[in-house]
């Protein structure tokens, strides 16, 4: 065990890694205990709501434990930019799959924020100008992009399988179609 404790007196990802190969229980529940919350404060940051944040980050601790014999060392920290790896596709698989969901929330609250200010009708006439001045494919590249830590082009475009430079054009695009809805001279913060 000599070299596996750290600085800060715990034991090195990659030690733990190791005992978590020989299917050491105490290294299981010692993974869960270090990185569950570590995980869920990475999802929040990534912009989830705090619930599917908690769910995921016990997702994240499940699927490293499941999937530990594929870890190979490179190094210190290595262990580290491993697991936040799998937690990085795990997030963006729940972006991708809740994308029309989240703009669904959106467009509602929206909807909500109009309404209290403009006469009957006019609110719900603005939210469909809004669906449909940006397609879902859009909409996800707008949500990936927004988040805390914005994913690249490079990575909307492999994940959506297009160019990144189509990734590029489309976001900005869908940009400028949302910008088209809200008038220029409306006042400081109403936009």
């Amino acid at each position: 065990m000599a070299g596996c404790i750290a600085a800060a007196g715990e034991i090195t990802g990659d030690c733990l890694a190791e005992r978590m190969r020989k299917e050491e229980e105490w290294a299981f529940r010692e993974f869960g205990r270090r990185y569950g919350p570590r995980f869920r404060m990475y999802f929040i940051k990534q912009g989830l709501p705090f619930t599917p944040a908690e769910d995921l980050a016990g997702t994240a601790v499940s699927e490293a434990a499941l999937h530990i014999d594929r870890f190979r060392s490179q190094g210190p920290g290595s262990f580290d930019r491993w697991v936040f790896t799998l937690a990085y596709h795990l997030c963006l698989g729940w972006v991708r799959q809740h994308a029309k969901q989240v703009r669904e929330l959106e467009a509602a609250a929206i909807l909500v924020h109009v309404r209290s200010r403009e006469p009957s009708g006019a609110a719900e006439a603005f939210v469909e100008r809004l669906r449909a001045a940006v397609s879902e494919a859009d909409w996800e590249i707008l949500l990936l992009r927004s988040m805390s830590v914005p994913f690249t082009y490079a990575e909307i475009a492999k994940e959506l399988g297009i160019a990144e430079g189509a990734a590029r054009t489309r976001h900005h695009r869908a940009l400028a179609r949302l910008r088209a809805l809200f008038p220029a001279d409306a006042p400081a913060g109403e936009k």
